[in-house]
């Protein structure tokens, strides 16, 4: 009696699966190494709190923070003295139930992040919405 099977090869749907996880592997950190080349790349990640139509673009370097009425404790090292009472402005005059945050782009350059935040800036009011920063 055989208690124990010999290995068999993978089989064949097994190797072809990893290939394709190769490819794109190398294909993703191709593009990062174009990113980073073009000054693209870098550790900001853009995005904006959303209530009753209304909106509050930032970005960030750390982990966004999960509960909405931390922000108004400190200001964060990436927001202005301006944007920040703002901020703390809209966020104290409603509740703080109903936000919702949305991550936007990240892995950006500091100059790349500052570009995102005014052309999403520009596509929410065109959509609409009221953007609560402060003009630029």
């Amino acid at each position: 009696m055989i208690l124990s099977k010999k290995h068999s090869e993978p089989k064949p749907h097994f190797a072809e699966g990893h290939a394709s996880s190769n490819s794109l592997r190398i294909k993703r950190e191709a593009h990062e190494e174009s990113q980073k080349a073009a000054g693209l790349w870098g550790d900001m990640s853009v995005g904006y709190l959303e209530r009753n139509g209304a909106a509050f673009v930032h970005y960030w370097k750390t982990a966004l923070p999960t509960e909405v009425f931390k922000i108004t404790l400190k200001k964060p090292k990436d927001i202005t003295k301006a944007e920040h009472e703002i901020l703390c402005g809209w966020l104290k005059a409603g509740r703080y139930e109903g936000f919702k945050q949305t991550i936007f782009a990240w892995n950006l350059s500091d100059d790349e992040a500052a570009r995102v935040k005014l052309s999403l800036m520009a596509e929410l009011a065109a959509k609409g919405t009221k953007v609560v920063n402060p003009q630029a």
